[in-house]
């Protein structure tokens, strides 16, 4: 799908907070919502000349509502990275580093699945002696050759956790057996993460760590 000039419109429900939209090939208006919308409210759409600012003309009838992270997979601008670790003892940790490029973080989503119960941490500027093996993130459209430009690795050496900014549970009992997603999270070049899930289902398992993500300027 190919993407036309960058127009803005105006959602009736926030009208102080312009909306990005833009045109694909065929000259249907695209628009990109931050939010989901909860209501049948209208969403008022004006085209601009830019970059004069003068409008055009304004839009009447239906247009398309497009979710945030579909448009970034249509762009060639979501990335996935994962790792399944086959034999995790119990109380022992299923680990990645993340290290977002300069100048940009890391808009990312958060997924681990396994059998059993797990713990998962978040932690910002832990002690790291050794990055681990690195990971490739891959493009999640498949037909545009943007790569990655940070650092994903697995099984760091830790001897430090630093601040933990997150945890939550998961596993059999816990929300959705064995498979439990974290909420979204913008991850600074500033610093770097780790995310760890630990083993508590009594034995040892396998555990799945991964993440959706996209790279953007941080502000």
């Amino acid at each position: 799908m190919g993407f036309g000039r960058v127009i803005h419109g105006v959602s009736a429900s926030n009208p102080d907070n312009p909306l990005p939209l833009q045109t694909d090939g065929g000259g249907r208006l695209l628009v990109v919502l931050s939010d989901p919308v909860t209501s049948p409210t209208p969403i008022d759409v004006t085209v601009v000349n830019q970059p004069e600012g003068s409008v055009v003309h304004t839009l009447e009838g239906s247009i398309s509502v497009v979710d945030h992270w579909s448009q970034l997979a249509h762009e060639g601008k979501l990335f996935s990275a994962s790792w399944l670790f086959p034999a995790v003892a119990n109380n022992g940790e299923a680990v990645l580093l993340l290290d977002p490029p300069a100048p940009l973080f890391f808009h990312t989503k958060i997924s681990v699945s396994a059998p059993g119960d797990f713990h998962m941490y978040l932690n910002e500027d832990p002690t790291v002696t050794n990055d681990g093996i690195p990971l490739n993130a891959f493009n999640m459209h498949r037909g545009i050759g943007g790569v990655s430009t940070g650092g994903i690795f697995r099984s760091p050496v830790v001897t430090g956790n630093g601040v933990q900014l997150f945890t939550s549970q998961g596993g059999s009992g816990k929300k959705e057996p064995g498979n439990t997603d974290f909420a979204e999270w913008a991850l600074c070049y500033h610093h770097t993460y780790i995310l760890r899930a630990m083993n508590h289902s009594g034995g040892v398992m396998e555990i799945t760590v991964g993440l959706t993500f996209s790279e953007e300027v941080c502000e």
